[in-house]
């Protein structure tokens, strides 16, 4: 067994049961999505980012509000 492995199981078992249980549940999500990017072989571009990236990405905000807020008024200074 992997170190890893043993310093989790011994976290696991020191855990409150819901608490344990919800690691475990990350850890499983991590798992598989640790297996599912092996299992792809689309592989990552020069710059380490998925092949679309940027293409799934454009236009993903459209139609949300894009103002920014009016400035506060300034603090207050003591006169002399």
């Amino acid at each position: 067994m992997h170190a890893i492995a043993r310093e989790l199981d011994e976290l696991i078992g020191q855990l409150e049961p819901d608490a344990a249980i919800a690691l475990e549940r990350r850890i499983r999500g991590l798992i598989e999505r640790a297996e599912a990017r092996s299992d792809s072989d689309e592989g990552e571009d020069a710059n380490g980012f998925p092949p679309g990236y940027f293409e799934n990405v454009v236009g993903s905000l459209e139609g949300q509000p894009f103002d920014y807020p009016s400035d506060p008024p300034p603090d207050p200074v003591a006169t002399w």
